[in-house]
């Protein structure tokens, strides 16, 4: 009589040696981000507390004088690094606004020919280098461009709309935008229909369904987009130094000035690390506002 077959599985096939723990496929892209990443960040932290009129050195001398001449003067805190992050999160608001029913409309959009088409209209722009792209909004925006022309032909007072702060913030806008709505299409898609029809059968009304079905199961997408184009928007210089002539101060303005036409890297290096301070402070804050609006609901 023959023993009956034994019904455990076999266990499934190792892909690695039992030697070669999973974490060894994190090793190549560790290794890339602490050669181009680490590194470099390490080396800039060396210039941030070089004394000024010295030469960084690895465990040379060190000072925060660089970063007590930025902290300790007013006009660097309200009128370089405010103007910075109120700006950035302006326009990353903006963008927001736009974005998200754009790309909505992509994500239902059922005809995949046509939906192919807005996605790459969407993403053409960035195919361009930022210079020629923030050239043509200047010529769009100019004195006597069609956006001003079309305003005062329908009897609005003239706009000045180029080196001030609203440039800049429709600027950074529209650079922001293609980013956040690439990022929110494919979470928009992932929604499951079948709460909304079910929302819906209950007699809920589409602004109540967006506002307790939709947007709460697209707010982590909402988070992470907005997080890119706020990392994007507050680094960016071309924008400032081209649609605000200049003089709209913002800090990535001011560390390019400074590192390239003064050749003070070790200010500009500690104003750097200022910047990536302030930005990881504005990105708590605003996520931990979003995720308590979202917990409210």
């Amino acid at each position: 009589m023959t023993a009956p077959a034994s019904t455990t599985a076999a266990p499934p096939r190792r892909f690695l040696p039992a030697i070669a723990p999973h974490w060894l496929l994190l090793l190549p892209s560790a290794l890339i981000l602490i050669g181009l990443f680490g590194f470099p960040l390490a080396w800039l932290a060396q210039f941030s507390v070089t004394p000024p009129g010295q030469q960084p050195a690895f465990l040379g001398p060190m000072t925060g004088e660089n970063y007590t001449r930025f902290l300790g003067d007013v006009f660097y805190l309200e009128r370089i690094l405010w103007t910075t992050v109120r700006l950035s999160l302006l326009s990353c608001f903006f963008a927001v606004l736009i974005g998200y029913p754009l790309a909505f409309f992509v994500a239902q959009t059922q005809n995949q020919k046509f939906k192919a088409i807005l996605i790459a209209a969407i993403v053409c722009p960035l195919w361009l280098n930022t210079v020629i792209r923030v050239f043509g909004i200047m010529l769009l925006l100019f004195d006597n461009g069609p956006v001003v022309g079309l305003a005062q032909y329908i009897g609005l007072p003239a706009l000045q709309l180029l080196y001030n702060e609203t440039g800049v913030v429709i600027g950074l806008t529209y650079l922001a935008i293609p980013f956040f709505v690439i990022a929110m299409i494919g979470v928009i898609e992932q929604i499951d229909q079948r709460q909304v029809e079910a929302a819906y059968s209950l007699g809920a009304s589409g602004p109540y369904v967006f506002r307790r079905v939709i947007f709460p199961a697209t707010l982590p997408g909402v988070v992470s987009g907005f997080v890119l184009i706020f990392c994007i928007s507050i680094a960016s210089f071309a924008i400032p130094q081209l649609l605000g002539g200049g003089k709209v101060p913002m800090l990535g303005m001011l560390i390019y000035r400074t590192a390239n036409v003064s050749g003070n890297v070790a200010f500009a290096s500690a104003m750097s690390f200022i910047l990536l301070g302030a930005t990881l402070i504005s990105l708590a804050v605003v996520t931990l506002a979003l995720n308590r609006a979202a917990g409210g609901r």
